[in-house]
């Protein structure tokens, strides 16, 4: 069922059922979503206005009838058996109590499974409220008790406007296409010093395997390496940048890339159709051994990941891979 988030907030606010579990995208806008509940649930008219002495109160962080988990830390066993103390105590407003479990994606199953005893006969006028970015990782017992609030990806178009004047220009387009609606996570992707590094790396490796002269080894193995523990992100941007030179080359759909074009246009030309997409797949395919086996030594990965890579450079694309 279609709804709008905004107004199932404005809604439920009045009369709040037992326990939420609001997801999206991006974890952090969860969060964001329903710290907005929350600032409903607890505000005069229940519209989040910002102005009543409710939000004030909310928004200064003195709602003595509001408690959030998780927003350092992961939730610890410690933390959740001291509920039933908080949740004995009368509303000191005459109104709600309310707990916000944040990143309740990393709920252990223990943790989850004692939860369930208080969501299943909750004390009156008390509302749990879980963000979370994975709803699989919740048990069902839980899942179930829990009113679903999904709150929909952002239009790429919509992110871009957003993040105009609030990130450097020239990151707004790469972060809007890897955030995948996630206004929250392409802000965290527009001000990653570090992947800017990766980014120009991996940019590096794969103008090395596109010119037409032999690639030197050591040089983009050094490369790739110089990403540390961060290999998948460099993985990620070497696939995302071959598969923009794809759709350079077939003339279709929007770069992930849209400020390395000239290196983009040097790669469609380099690589044939065949070629991107078996080296596409052999970095898929390395990234799911990586994600397996996480023990994996990265050196032999890369060394491996490469030789295949070349084999497939020098003409030998096996076509029943891509």
């Amino acid at each position: 069922m279609q709804y709008d988030p905004e107004q199932l907030f404005y809604e439920s606010a009045k009369c709040p059922a037992s326990a939420y579990m609001v997801t999206a995208r991006g974890v952090e806008d969860a969060i964001r979503a329903a710290d907005v509940f929350c600032l409903r649930l607890f505000c005069d008219t229940h519209t989040g206005c910002r102005v009543c002495p409710g939000c004030k109160k909310f928004l200064s962080g003195n709602t003595v009838d509001f408690l959030v988990l998780g927003t350092q830390d992961p939730v610890s066993m410690t933390d959740v058996r001291a509920l039933p103390a908080f949740l004995s105590v009368a509303s000191y407003e005459r109104g709600y109590r309310c707990i916000h479990i944040k990143n309740a994606q990393n709920l252990t199953p223990q943790i989850q499974n004692y939860l369930l005893k208080i969501l299943e006969e909750p004390p009156q006028g008390v509302v749990f409220v879980l963000s979370l970015d994975n709803k699989e990782r919740l048990l069902p017992t839980v899942r179930s008790r829990c009113f679903e609030v999904h709150i929909p990806p952002n239009a790429k178009t919509e992110i871009i406007r957003r993040l105009e004047g609030e990130v450097k220009k020239e990151r707004i387009g790469y972060a809007a296409a890897w955030s995948y609606g996630s206004y929250a996570d392409a802000i965290k992707l527009a001000e990653d010093e570090e992947l800017v590094q990766i980014r120009e790396r991996a940019v590096n490796v794969c103008l090395r395997m596109a010119s037409g002269r032999t690639p030197s080894f050591f040089t983009m193995e050094k490369d790739i390496s110089a990403a540390g523990k961060r290999l998948l992100d460099m993985l990620f941007a070497m696939v995302s940048l071959l598969r923009d030179a794809v759709l350079l080359k077939m003339g279709v759909g929007q770069v992930m890339n849209p400020d390395k074009l000239g290196a983009l246009r040097k790669m469609q030309r380099g690589f044939t159709l065949c070629q991107l997409r078996c080296i596409i797949n052999l970095i898929n395919k390395a990234c799911e051994k990586k994600q397996e086996s996480p023990w994996l030594r990265d050196d032999l990965l890369i060394k491996g990941l490469l030789l295949d890579i070349l084999e497939v450079r020098h003409g030998k694309c096996n076509r029943s891979s891509v």
